[in-house]
Parts: C-alpha cells; sequence; structure tokens
C-alpha cells in the first residue's frame, strides 16, 4: 500500500485541526454543531476509522483478486 492515497487524508486532518483552533480563537463556539474541545478528536477519529475501514476493504479486495487470479490461471493450463 502507498503513502500517496493517504496525503489528502493528512491534509483534511490538518484542516480540521486549524478550523478548531480558528474557531476557539475567534470566540464563535455557539456556531459550531460540536464542542470545540471535542471537534478536532471528533474529526481525527473520523479520518483514522474510515482509513481503516479502506485497508480492510483493500485487502478483502486483494485476496478475492487473488484468488480469482489462481482460479483463472489453473483454467488456463488445463488441456482442451
Amino acid at each position: 500500500m502507498s503513502i500517496d492515497p493517504l496525503k489528502p487524508c493528512f491534509f483534511i486532518a490538518a484542516n480540521y485541526i486549524l478550523f478548531g483552533r480558528l474557531a476557539r480563537e475567534i470566540d464563535c463556539g455557539d456556531h459550531v454543531l460540536l464542542p470545540l474541545r471535542r471537534l478536532t478528536l471528533v474529526f481525527v477519529m473520523s479520518d483514522v476509522t474510515t482509513f481503516i475501514i479502506q485497508v480492510r476493504v483493500e485487502f478483502i479486495l486483494n485476496e478475492k483478486l487473488r484468488s480469482f487470479l489462481m482460479m483463472w490461471c489453473q483454467r488456463q493450463q488445463e488441456p482442451q
């Protein structure tokens, strides 16, 4: 697995952190749906959760692809 697909996730996580700090700095906590203390934590945890789901799905798809390719290769080797 390459780190390249994760670059947007890091960028978005940084934006969430900055958003929380900016909301705290300009004192607009009453306009944000989540408590400012938990804002960064909620967004970072959602990123971690989606990352884990993506890794798991990639693993499942790789396993299915590998089994399909093995089955296809066996069929190609059979005499016709």
